[in-house]
């Protein structure tokens, strides 16, 4: 808590989970992090989130583990930024989509490996001028 800047990121697992225990992870994770953020203050603090996910996969809950962090962090007052457009994606469902666009950063390794280097620097692009 002592940055005033956070870049942070999460896979979605199973169907839309973050990673921890109760998602079967063997070491603790987010899921066990969030308890700790619950009366967290973050006010002042800004925070860009990025999301891995597998769209063929998983077009169900295409990168949902964003959300629960996503709405955890905003909860505490965080100022969040770098939204992500949901173009270029085949996917059925998302939860983290707000407003047609991804709460964060979407990057398909598994699929889409070689549009990751351009989105990674678009997305910095646009959050940068913000974080400085």
């Amino acid at each position: 808590l002592s940055y005033p800047v956070l870049i942070l990121g999460t896979p979605t697992l199973g169907d839309g989970q973050l990673p921890g225990l109760n998602a079967g992870c063997e070491e603790a994770s987010w899921g066990e992090f969030m308890a700790q953020l619950a009366g967290a203050s973050l006010s002042g603090k800004t925070v860009a989130l990025f999301g891995l996910g597998d769209q063929v996969g998983y077009p169900d809950n295409f990168v949902s583990g964003m959300r629960p962090l996503y709405d955890a962090l905003k909860n505490c007052g965080a100022q969040l930024i770098g939204h992500w457009p949901n173009q270029g994606y085949e996917f059925t469902t998302s939860a983290s989509l707000e407003e047609g666009a991804f709460v964060g950063l979407v990057l398909d390794q598994d699929n889409q490996y070689d549009l990751t280097e351009e989105r990674l620097d678009a997305w910095l692009d646009t959050i940068r001028p913000v974080m400085v």
